[in-house]
């Protein structure tokens, strides 16, 4: 990864990067990692019960390892550069579904695009997600909730900041 072109991986592209270590040692400052507690597990060389025992510890530790920006998704998500890190606590149980994860992609690859820093797309990301998810829960319930009704909430959560 020699240009600096702003990058978010998540899923099947966080498979692949455990699988070499020649890659993660060539992640830069444009780089947002946005695993869920076992791909961080698996990225990291941990066991899932100490990165869900340290979720700030593991995010910060391993941004400053691989210098990029980690988004550890779980119930707080933990957003770290290796040196500041930041917390999320918006959302609910409904964004534990497929395509949540390409939401937040898409959420964070847009901020970078309109020019945001790394670390704050995937703060504001984050939080546009899980605040897009706690409005559109006003409509339906947690066991309803798909991907595309954050999507669909998304305008009404931005008007509403």
């Amino acid at each position: 990864m020699t240009a600096r072109i702003p990058t978010v991986l998540d899923a099947d592209a966080l498979n692949q990067l455990s699988k070499s270590q020649i890659l993660l040692a060539s992640m830069h400052e444009n780089v947002i990692l946005t695993p869920h507690p076992a791909e961080m597990a698996r990225l990291c060389g941990e066991s899932i019960e100490r990165v869900l025992a340290d979720p700030i510890g593991i995010a910060q530790t391993y941004a400053k390892r691989w210098n990029c920006v980690v988004l550890l998704k779980g119930t707080t998500t933990c957003i770290s550069d290796g040196i500041e890190v930041r917390l999320n606590t918006s959302g609910n149980a409904g964004l534990a579904k497929g395509g949540s994860g390409d939401v937040l992609a898409g959420l964070i690859t847009g901020l970078l695009a309109q020019g945001l820093a790394p670390l704050d797309a995937a703060t504001c990301g984050a939080y546009l997600l899980g605040a897009s998810a706690d409005t559109a829960m006003d409509l339906l319930k947690e066991r309803m909730l798909l991907a595309r009704d954050v999507i669909d909430a998304i305008g009404q959560t931005i008007e509403g900041v």
